[in-house]
């Protein structure tokens, strides 16, 4: 047996999902901005301590493995990932997203 439907109701439906909808795209892109500018410091660090202490893939390998301990899921504690991160540092200047920035509504990171 079907629920009546009061005056209104489809209407407050639709509103409610076009906020939840909203609600989670403005969530995932808080999230992958911070994400982005992870990354950024990540390989930035790593990039440094590549030219000052010569380090290599054996040491980015460990660094990557201890990560990963505590922090299992997290992506930049690959060591693939971890040397992308530093190789994209050659091409790109500091990101800041905090201020207005937006990445683009395709870019996905999660």
């Amino acid at each position: 047996m079907p629920l009546p439907n009061p005056a209104g109701y489809i209407n407050i439906l639709e509103q409610l999902k076009l906020e939840i909808r909203t609600a989670r795209v403005r969530a995932t892109r808080a999230v992958n901005a911070e994400l982005l500018q992870l990354y950024w410091r990540v390989g930035n660090i790593i990039l440094k301590q590549q030219q000052t202490q010569g380090w290599g893939a054996k040491i980015i390998l460990t660094l990557s493995t201890n990560i990963r301990q505590e922090f299992p899921n997290l992506q930049v504690s690959r060591p693939a990932t971890s040397c992308t991160c530093a190789s994209l540092l050659r091409f790109i200047p500091a990101i800041d997203l905090r201020n207005g920035a937006v990445l683009p509504p395709e870019t996905t990171l999660l």
